[in-house]
């Protein structure tokens, strides 16, 4: 089993992965870093662009626990997206594992909640297509 180097990750940003994990913990939900953030984790390059996939409603979690000042929510219903920024300027994405279809080329996909497999292979074969677990039991945890 792989995993992913979580002490490279920067200190602001283990705060708020540290905050998801707990709550994702406590509701039991799988919880996954994606893409990017991922791929430069293993390279040893910085990178602040935290995006997480949830095997459950990314909406609502997001709303429930970033409510209040310190944080503005924007969601993206039609896709189960949400994006937070903080006050300081540090921004999270968090979506819900989906599976997509497309009923014409070049049309938005039709999406339904799906798992995190579904959501790795809608993506593209590349570093988009990894995901590193962020639960308290499978912390680092590379799937690709």
């Amino acid at each position: 089993m792989r995993k992913i180097p979580v002490e490279r990750i920067d200190y602001r940003l283990r705060k708020i992965l540290r905050t998801i994990s707990k709550e994702a913990d406590r509701r039991d939900i799988c919880a996954f870093l994606v893409g990017g953030f991922v791929r430069d984790l293993l390279l040893a390059r910085k990178n602040f662009d935290l995006d997480i996939v949830m095997e459950s409603d990314a909406i609502s979690f997001a709303k429930a626990l970033f409510k209040g000042p310190r944080a503005k929510v924007t969601t993206h219903q039609r896709f189960g997206t949400v994006s937070v920024v903080f006050v300081d300027g540090q921004r999270v994405d968090l979506a819900t594992a989906r599976r997509e279809s497309y009923p014409y080329p070049g049309a938005l996909p039709a999406v339904e909640a799906g798992s995190m497999t579904d959501d790795l292979f809608r993506r593209d074969f590349t570093i988009n297509a990894m995901a590193a677990g962020i639960n308290k039991d499978s912390l680092g945890r590379l799937v690709d």
